[in-house]
């Protein structure tokens, strides 16, 4: 992808296989899964995915950030950085593809309980 930023969202990729480099704010990181990348709103960021990559990206928006997570300000100061998680940061404990699996299924998912769901995902 060309070098871009996106004014108005965050964007949160999980890589679950293949990997690649994210250029951020003029750093290089390479990604090996799994991999998990914040990508705060106006990050200057351009993604070069190996062939074959696959994984999930999570778009929200800051007010909807804030106000899943308006009684617990820290994870809302963990958008305000780019940060990369690597496999040994993750953990072998955290399933971070079927995390971000269920996360996709509630936001296509329009059943009552719906918005809540995706607030306890985005804990």
């Amino acid at each position: 992808m060309q070098t871009h930023a996106h004014p108005d969202h965050h964007q949160v990729p999980a890589i679950s296989k293949g990997g690649g480099a994210i250029e951020v704010e003029g750093q290089s990181w390479e990604l090996s899964p799994p991999a998990l990348v914040i990508i705060p709103a106006l990050t200057i960021h351009a993604i070069r995915f190996k062939p074959g990559t696959d994984g999930y990206v999570v778009t929200v928006t800051p007010p909807f950030l804030q106000s899943a997570l308006d009684d617990d300000p820290e994870p809302v100061g963990g958008f305000r950085l780019p940060a990369r998680f690597l496999p040994e940061q993750i953990g072998s404990d955290i399933d971070l593809i079927g995390l971000f699996a269920a996360l996709e299924h509630e936001f296509v998912w329009f059943a009552p309980g719906r918005r809540a769901a995706i607030k306890a995902y985005l804990r």
